[in-house]
């Protein structure tokens, strides 16, 4: 088996070798074809050469089109020397060998046709696509102005939302807002209540709270602003007497005006009113009315309570009056025997109280600088020589009232700030310090205020009595110096004058009337029952000094 296969192997390679023997003319008659062919080409070249350069601005459909063409002839011409190649052994007739070139070169002819309908199908093509392009880019143009569209819609949207969000977060702020001021303020006057009835319910609280807790408002709030060189506490009340109906007239223009807005205007002129109130309130307490209800100043400090006859009352005065001349011989005096003040009226009298605080330590503690009023004439239209004012902490005297009065009153002003709020006890607080200062022109103020304060009861007390006492009084009038007499006039002169001026805005009679109705109000409130009367009662703790002194 293995023999026939190499017999048929030899058979089989005789045959291939006749067969290329037979083929080569044809082969060779095939290579003369393409050589035409290429001749033909070449011929062609020049005269396409010469159309590129008739045409210049040829279109782009043309020029693929001969580019496809070229490809074409070129394929055609490889495809037929391929279809020789594998040709089997059956030979060629001369007709055929004749008609391959024909064949090649009818295919060259038949493919212009073919190739200028693709190019033309080619360029229906590209418009197409051109058109499809365009089409597709105004499309995507719409949907991108939808989209924008959309998004412009969702943005619009969602800043409503948010505007209506934050228009309900305000609301609900000023909600909330409006909620925590009313508690604050109830919470204020709820406290400020609270503590005026402890005190008036409790003296030890009341007396706790002077001793431990006012001193601290007294170092920290009077001490700050008591570097001011005005009173503040002046500049306050006029703000409030002044701003108040100018407030008024304001609230009530815009309401008129702010129609849409009159709640909120509402809310913001009675809660400013509110504030201020709780303010005047809070320092009112904390600085004042809490202080009406401690122990009196004679009971912590051991004096005694007891009453005297009118006998025992001009004892007292005579022994004023000795003392009084002494200190009057002491001070300055102008040609018409008028005082001279010439001491300071801060560091002098805040000396003289810490001078007797070993013996009473409730005037221990910081001196706040005493400031005189600029508005001293309304002051002087109340017959008011000195003012504190709970509020700011300050003492404030009236610059233009006689120059003998100011040494007394400055240091009466002085122990209210220490706590001293009775005025009785201001007053004999004051002579205490005054009568024990080292400087004449202070010893003289305190004796000369008491000297009157005793007079003034002694008269009241001799009128309807036995005339022995009133000859008694008359003698001892005899004996008061020449100087004391002459403040005494000029201070009432002065007084009399302010209130006989008839050039003031408001007249003194009328101002004098609103101020004590005032001040009487405040006192009662307080628990003073005489109301301003009580000045007077300095009086009886002056008759217990000297006789529980032993200086009478």
């Amino acid at each position: 088996m293995s023999s026939k296969k190499h017999k048929n192997r030899n058979h089989a390679n005789n045959r291939n070798n006749q067969h290329r023997q037979n083929n080569q003319p044809k082969a060779n008659q095939q290579k003369q074809g393409q050589a035409k062919a290429n001749q033909q080409k070449q011929n062609n070249q020049p005269k396409a050469n010469q159309q590129k350069q008739n045409q210049p601005k040829a279109n782009q459909a043309a020029k693929a089109a001969q580019a496809v063409k070229e490809v074409k002839e070129t394929k055609a011409v490889e495809a037929a020397e391929t279809l020789v190649e594998t040709f089997d052994d059956t030979v060629v007739k001369p007709a055929e060998q004749n008609e391959a070139p024909a064949t090649a070169e009818n295919s060259k002819k038949d493919t212009k046709p073919t190739e200028d309908a693709k190019a033309a199908k080619a360029k229906t093509t590209d418009k197409q696509e051109t058109a499809e392009k365009s089409e597709g880019s105004a499309k995507a143009t719409e949907d991108t102005k939808a989209d924008k569209a959309e998004t412009s819609d969702k943005q619009q949207e969602a800043k409503e939302k948010s505007e209506t969000t934050e228009n309900t977060e305000n609301t609900e702020g000023k909600k909330r807002g409006l909620k925590k001021n009313s508690i604050a303020l109830i919470s204020v006057f709820g406290a400020c209540l609270l503590l005026n009835i402890i005190a008036r319910l409790s003296t030890p609280f009341a007396d706790f709270y002077l001793d431990h807790i006012f001193p601290i408002w007294n170092n920290t709030f009077g001490r700050l602003l008591s570097w001011l060189p005005f009173s503040l506490g002046e500049i306050l009340i006029i703000i409030a007497l002044a701003g108040l109906p100018i407030s008024l007239i304001v609230y009530i223009v815009l309401m008129c005006i702010k129609k849409g807005k009159r709640r909120r205007v509402s809310h913001i002129y009675f809660k400013t009113l509110a504030w201020c109130l709780a303010y005047v309130l809070v320092t009112e307490t904390l600085n004042c009315f809490i202080m009406y209800q401690c122990s009196t100043f004679a009971s912590k400090n051991g004096i005694s309570q007891d009453t005297y006859t009118t006998s025992q009352l001009l004892d007292v005065y005579e022994k004023l009056i000795e003392q009084t001349n002494e200190a009057s011989a002491q001070v300055q005096r102008d040609e018409d025997g008028k005082f001279i003040l010439t001491a300071d009226l801060d560091d002098t009298a805040a000396a003289a109280l810490e001078n007797i605080s070993g013996d009473y330590p409730i005037l221990k503690g910081f001196y706040t600088k005493p400031k005189p009023v600029i508005n001293s004439y309304f002051m002087s239209q109340q017959y008011l020589m000195g003012v504190y004012f709970p509020f700011t902490l300050e003492a404030n005297y009236n610059k233009l009232m006689y120059a003998s009065n100011k040494p007394e009153t400055v240091v009466h002003e002085l122990a209210h700030t220490q706590g001293i709020i009775l005025e009785d006890e201001a007053n004999f607080v004051a002579f205490l310090a005054c009568s024990q200062s080292e400087n004449a022109q202070y010893r003289y103020s305190g004796y000369l205020s008491a000297l009157k304060y005793v007079r003034t009861r002694a008269f009241d007390a001799v009128a309807d009595k036995d005339p022995a006492l009133r000859e008694r009084l008359d003698e001892m009038e005899t004996h008061i110096d020449y100087g004391i007499w002459v403040d005494m006039f000029e201070n009432q002169a002065y007084w009399q004058g302010v209130q006989e001026d008839e050039e003031a805005i408001i007249p003194s009679s009328t101002v004098n009337e609103l101020a004590d109705a005032a001040m009487n109000g405040s006192l009662k409130f307080n628990g003073v029952a005489d109301g301003k009367d009580s000045y007077g009662r300095m009086v009886d703790l002056l008759l217990n000094y000297y006789y529980d002194k032993g200086l009478v």
